[in-house]
């Protein structure tokens, strides 16, 4: 009887012991993200009011994929990239940009303050963190009727319908991961950001998003570490 018993606790120590989570040295998120473009109905350009083309679209969604490598038991960096889509734009006074869209990509250097991972209790499985990237992107606009003529000597009619344009910005947000095994777990994060950007048909020079995004995390390698 001694002995089953001896047996059994010696299975449920190593089982505590080799059956706690390891810390993630470097993760893959993979994410559907969906938000708000901030702003009003007009946009005030250096005392120029017109119809906002980013702040009335009512559609955003798109994809987001992030790596993050970690440099301390409180300190991590990695690269966020992000596919965003704008459509379905209203206005309740205004029809300047109906049935217009906007596609952007943006790559986004990751400096990440989170929780420190503990080999026993909540934060074990749980990874709570706040972080902030610089942001450069490329915004591809497309309108579906233009409000501008552009006159030259070859075409009088020539009209412009798209804009191709590279915007930098700032992001902040913050978030939390949980784990459900050592390869494995989920995660979801909110963030807003404010981007600078130029085009010659639409009088926006900025654009603000508050972005939520939910996913799958990965685990790519870990800090091997056992207690015994």
């Amino acid at each position: 009887m001694k002995r089953i018993l001896l047996i059994s606790i010696i299975i449920l120590l190593r089982t505590t012991i080799f059956g706690q989570f390891l810390d993630n040295r470097t993760s893959l998120q993979l994410g559907y993200e969906t938000g708000i473009n901030l702003g009003n109905e007009l946009f005030n350009n250096q005392g120029i009011l017109a119809p906002s083309f980013y702040s009335n679209f009512k559609s955003l969604n798109g994809i987001n994929v992030k790596g993050i490598t970690k440099l301390s038991d409180y300190i991590s960096t990695g690269v966020s990239t992000s596919f965003l889509y704008n459509s379905v734009w209203e206005s309740n006074h205004y029809s300047s940009y109906l049935q217009s869209n906007e596609m952007s990509i943006s790559l986004m250097p990751v400096f990440q303050y989170h929780t420190k991972f503990s080999e026993k209790g909540i934060y074990n499985r749980l990874k709570l963190y706040v972080e902030i990237s610089p942001v450069i992107g490329y915004s591809m606009a497309s309108l579906q009727n233009s409000n501008f003529d552009i006159i030259s000597e070859t075409d009088l009619s020539n009209q412009l319908l798209t804009s191709n344009n590279i915007y930098v910005g700032l992001s902040l947000g913050g978030g939390g991961e949980f784990k459900f095994s050592n390869s494995i777990g989920i995660f979801a994060n909110l963030s807003i950001q404010e981007n600078f950007v130029q085009s010659p048909i639409y009088i926006d020079n900025r654009k603000g998003d508050l972005l939520l995004r939910i996913g799958t995390v990965f685990s790519l390698s870990k800090v091997k570490r056992f207690n015994y």
